[in-house]
């Protein structure tokens, strides 16, 4: 399975013309798979631990915690 997770984000990053580097993680059924390819400066290669600013990240998190709680 961590083939075909690495796979896909390979292939969804390699379809993209202008990017850096993507860090993935999926916790799913009591397992967490995490990923990271590209890089995360010039010749710097992007890593798991690669430290990231969350930006506007947060709005995806608030947003799935908002429709959650409707859900509920």
């Amino acid at each position: 399975m961590s083939s075909a997770f690495k796979a896909a984000v390979d292939t969804e990053f390699a379809a993209i013309t202008e990017k850096a580097g993507i860090s993935v993680a999926v916790y799913t059924n009591d397992n967490l798979w995490t990923y990271a390819t590209g890089e995360a400066n010039v010749g710097v290669p992007m890593t798991t631990g690669t430290p990231l600013f969350i930006s506007s990240m947060s709005k995806t998190f608030l947003s799935a915690i908002i429709l959650k709680q409707i859900e509920d």
